[in-house]
């Protein structure tokens, strides 16, 4: 196996396991939400931890897609929490730790990957 090949299918099982992390976690804040939850809450879950495994299925099939959704998920996932959040920012910093820098991270890895992957050129 060609050693970007192995790096590939260690991005995606280290992504996965972040994945199903993210989805566990999404499922926990999803159920404690009340009727009146602010959009911003849904926001920030849904477009962070609900976003990872989404798209790591979706980096099987297109890396460059994947990794570009995981970094424009992490930015606006923490613009809407810091929007929500209001003026005491209590809740940025685990955020920022728990869902936000791994979702940059693999999603700066997938856009390597994607970068560096070898160009198979079609048959004539």
């Amino acid at each position: 196996m060609a050693p970007i090949r192995t790096v590939q299918l260690l991005v995606l099982l280290v992504g996965a396991l972040v994945g199903i992390w993210h989805l566990w976690l999404a499922a926990r804040a999803i159920v404690v939400f009340s009727i009146g939850e602010p959009w911003s809450s849904w926001a920030a879950v849904l477009l962070g931890p609900g976003l990872t495994l989404i798209a790591v299925v979706v980096a099987i099939f297109n890396t460059r897609l994947a990794g570009a959704v995981l970094l424009v998920g992490a930015c606006l996932a923490l613009s809407a929490l810091a929007v929500g959040d209001g003026p005491q920012y209590s809740t940025v910093v685990p955020f920022l730790i728990r869902v936000v820098l791994p979702m940059v991270a693999l999603g700066a890895a997938l856009l390597a990957l994607a970068h560096c992957a070898p160009k198979i050129a079609p048959k004539v």
